[in-house]
């Protein structure tokens, strides 16, 4: 009876939404299709929902929107998609999208809220024109979430190449190379090789690196 009783309530539903008139209507619909179906339990519910909704014919707008897996769309000011394979229905994610999103230029996506697999991105230490500099409390926070510190670059151009003045293994970097949290005592045992085929080491105080043109290019 479960299966019959979903069945029958989510089309009436459906058809009530198909009905409205005004947007506050709309609305209202929406939100009783969304809370039927999140009160389901039946087994079958997902083979229940496709046949239900193939009974309307093609559907367009807010209700392919909302029953096509992977779609992502905004409704009500809030932004709605998918994050799980067992979805039935398109949630509210905690994510905001830019102005411009669905016109193709400028596709930004920025996370509101720690949930359901999403989590706020840390800022980047960078700020723009003036030397970056950061706190020491901040250094094991930025790690783990795969960002070294940053320092100034440690080279600079001549005419016939770049010349490496200094390291910057403390932060996890013998060159701009990749960098994980073990990367300081990785790359002390194992320098890269193509500096070591392409590059002349000179010992000293710092280490230095002089570059050739045809390692840049």
């Amino acid at each position: 009876m479960e299966k019959i009783s979903f069945k029958r309530a989510f089309r009436a539903a459906i058809r009530k939404y198909l009905n409205t008139t005004f947007p506050r209507e709309a609305s209202r619909a929406k939100v009783e299709i969304e809370k039927l179906i999140n009160a389901t339990t039946e087994p079958n519910a997902r083979e229940t929902i496709d046949s239900v909704l193939a009974e309307f014919g093609m559907l367009t707008g807010w209700l392919e929107n909302h029953f096509t897996p992977g779609s992502l769309f905004t409704d009500r000011g809030w932004v709605f998609g998918w994050y799980h394979p067992e979805q039935l229905q398109a949630r509210r994610l905690p994510v905001k999208l830019s102005a411009t999103y669905f016109k193709g230029t400028f596709r930004k996506i920025e996370v509101t809220e720690n949930r359901d697999g999403f989590r706020v991105a840390e800022p980047l230490p960078f700020v723009d024109g003036f030397p970056v500099e950061i706190p020491a409390e901040k250094t094991h926070l930025l790690a783990r979430y795969g960002w070294a510190a940053a320092v100034p670059l440690q080279w600079h151009r001549e005419s016939d190449g770049l010349l490496v003045d200094r390291t910057i293994l403390s932060c996890g970097f013998a060159i701009a190379w990749k960098w994980w949290p073990a990367a300081t005592n990785y790359y002390a045992k194992y320098p890269p090789s193509p500096l070591l085929e392409d590059c002349r080491i000179e010992t000293g105080s710092d280490l230095y690196l002089r570059a050739r043109d045809s390692w840049l290019a």
